[in-house]
Parts: C-alpha cells; structure tokens; sequence
C-alpha cells in the first residue's frame, strides 16, 4: 500500500472508532421515590423499545441515592439493617439485541457524592453486566485487608487500584471503559478536557492516560446493562447520591479526547514509511 493510501485509510478507519453513540444519559430527573420502573433519560433505546430501573434506591431531590452495610453485624437478623442496595438498567428494551456484543468498548460515566458524616463507603461504583452476571466493577473497590482506593476489578479475576483515597462528603466523577477489542480495562478519576484515549492502541502512556489501566482482560462476556451499588461499613448507614450517568461506545461520548486525526495519519504514515524503506533494502 503506498503511503498516501495509508493516510487515507488510518483517516477512514479512526473516524470510524471514533464516532459517538451515546446508549443512554439518565439525571435521575424524577419525582422522589423508588427508581423501580423509572424509564426517563435519554436514549436507552438501542432496541427493542426503552428500557427501565429495576432495584430498591429512592429518587431524592433530583439524584439517586443508594445506602445501606456491606455486611450485617454477626447474630443480626436480615430485617434488622438494610442490605446494600443497588440499581440496573439494561441497554434497550430487548437486553440480547442492545448489548454491547464482545466486540467494540463501552464507555460508563458517573458522579457520585458520599454523605457528610465522615463514613467512607466500603464500595461503590458502576459494573457491566453480561446479563445476570456482573463481570467489571469500575469505582471504590475494597481490597479485602481493611482499606478501599478507587480501581478496577475484574469479577473473579484481577484486581487493580489507584492511590487515591476516597473521602466522606464529596463528589468524584469517574470514567470506566471497556475494551473488548484490546482486552484493556480503564478508570479515569475526576478527568477533565485534557484526558486522551486512542480506540486504536489503549494499553497506556500517551495513548491512554487513564489512573488506572488493566491489561490481560479476556473475557468473551457481553455487556447488556449496567448497575450501580455502594455498600457502607458494618454498623454504618452512610449513603451514596448519583447523578449524571451516561453510557456510550465511544470515548467522546464520556468527554475524553481521541487523537486527531491527522496526527494518527502521520503516525501511520511514518510507520508506512518505515517499512516500505526495509522492503526496498531486502
């Protein structure tokens, strides 16, 4: 292929990954009360009709806001403290023909705001779902040894956590994307204009500058819906309210910037380059 074919075709091919397609935005815009049946927003309607909430958390002045511990104290009766509580949503109407099919990426992101009261909350965060089975968990994990950082656990797989400490009465927006094409999942905490991640190679440095990044993602799972969910320490009550959530299959969609595409071009075309000159010597 001759150089400027390679500039034409990177150009046509990066358009391509790049182009949005926002699958849902939600606000949580809603009367307070449970969020069970919910079915505003915008979108959500990949196929099959528009789909709703399904889960327990109460709508509150504007935001949804889950609570609850993440375990129950030993000898306590399940009546006696709320478990934690959580809320899903699947992509479309039809949950197999909106999925996100293994192939591609899906891009989560949400703010959320912890209670003023001094409890940190044991977990909280945004999980795909491949049907009924959670299979990445983007948000607050805990590490299982008595502390929590924000990260990225893969269920029943890896594990990888950030330094940065959680703190009670505060927002943070998080990005979570992902890449079925690369096996390579990614958190991006409190981003702002200057964050990149390039569809074509998002494994890190300059092409991904996402807080976290994990390789090795295998999975041959689908992503059909989403869930959100926060748990508090044991005898605690310290809530979480949500807000702002938006799902898509590009990172523009989630307000991170993709390379130019001129400058992928060039990049292509040097690699053309390269390899024309050791063909001609060979």
């Amino acid at each position: 292929m001759k150089p400027s074919h390679i500039v034409c075709a990177s150009i046509l091919i990066f358009s391509h990954l790049s182009q949005a397609a926002v699958i849902g935005f939600e606000d949580f815009s809603y009367p307070d009360g449970s969020i069970n049946g919910a079915a505003g927003g915008t979108g959500w309607n990949t196929a099959g009709g528009t789909s709703d909430w399904g889960g327990t958390p109460q709508v509150v002045s504007g935001g949804l806001v889950t609570d609850g511990p993440a375990t129950l104290p030993y000898g306590s009766h399940p009546a006696a403290s709320p478990a934690y509580s959580s809320a899903y949503r699947e992509y479309g109407g039809d949950e197999s023909a909106s999925a996100v099919q293994g192939v591609g990426r899906v891009c989560f992101k949400f703010s959320a705001t912890t209670s003023a009261d001094s409890v940190i909350p044991s977990y909280l965060g945004v999980s795909s779902f491949d049907f009924g089975t959670e299979t990445v968990f983007f948000g607050l994990v805990d590490n299982g040894f008595g502390f929590s950082r924000w990260g990225i656990q893969e269920i029943g797989g890896a594990q990888t956590l950030s330094f940065t400490p959680p703190l009670s009465g505060a927002t943070i927006t998080l990005v979570g994307i992902v890449d079925f094409d690369h096996n390579v999942l990614s958190l991006f905490i409190n981003p702002d204009g200057s964050d990149l991640y390039n569809p074509l190679n998002p494994t890190a440095g300059p092409n991904n500058t996402a807080d976290v990044v994990q390789t090795g993602f295998t999975s041959s799972s689908w992503s059909t819906r989403l869930r959100v969910q926060s748990a508090s320490p044991i005898l605690t009550a310290g809530t979480v309210t949500w807000d702002n959530l938006t799902v898509g299959t590009s990172p523009t969609d989630v307000g991170l910037a993709v390379p130019e595409p001129a400058t992928f071009a060039l990049l292509m075309l040097a690699g053309g380059m390269s390899l024309a000159r050791r063909r001609s010597r060979s």
